[in-house]
């Protein structure tokens, strides 16, 4: 009911009082213990897949505004908090928002949980978006900012939130053009 609280409201005067900073900070943690195996980069392998036919859709529409440049064009896509989660861990953006990527646990110091990269509450807070702009420079190349919830995201590969589309194509060069139902096949045994 915090969380919603403060989410909803702006406010924390009512049943936010209820926990003290560490307990809240503990339930946060607990929470991302369990949210960054099942949709996060310590989970399973096909974590850092799920989020592929999305990108592979995306760079469709990056292709396509490139070779028909127009004057402005938007496309919006629209899912879950839970989709964000696959998207961030696809583009390993824990390595970004944080100094501790190791795995988190329960029983990791309090101090290293605190710089954790995987937080929920900066990756999937309600209302989540994830965004990328494109843009030509003075040589006619095209480079990207990537923003998500508003803030400019650096990726480790580039110098600054302005970045050379090739750096992004590269990164996402194994998701770019997935298999999706393979990805996701079960194979009997």
């Amino acid at each position: 009911m915090c969380g919603y609280e403060v989410s909803l409201f702006a406010q924390s005067g009512t049943w936010c009082t209820l926990f003290d900073p560490d307990t809240s900070a503990l339930m946060e943690l607990r929470n991302d213990i369990k949210y960054s195996r099942v949709y996060g980069p310590f989970g399973a392998n096909i974590n850092r897949k799920l989020a592929c036919a999305l990108f592979t859709a995306i760079f469709q529409d990056i292709d396509s505004a490139l070779r028909d440049p127009p004057k402005a064009v938007s496309t919006f896509r629209f899912g879950h908090a839970e989709t964000i989660m696959f998207v961030s861990t696809l583009l390993r953006l824990e390595d970004v928002l944080g100094t501790d990527n190791s795995p988190i646990t329960g029983s990791m110091p309090f101090s290293r949980a605190q710089h954790r990269g995987f937080k929920t509450s900066v990756i999937a807070p309600f209302s989540t978006n994830l965004g990328i702009e494109l843009y030509r420079d003075q040589r006619d190349q095209p480079f990207f900012r990537m923003l998500l919830n508003e803030q400019g995201v650096r990726l480790p590969e580039c110098h600054d939130e302005f970045c050379s589309l090739g750096v992004l194509r590269n990164k996402l060069s194994d998701a770019i053009g997935c298999d999706f139902e393979s990805v996701c096949r079960i194979s009997s045994r």
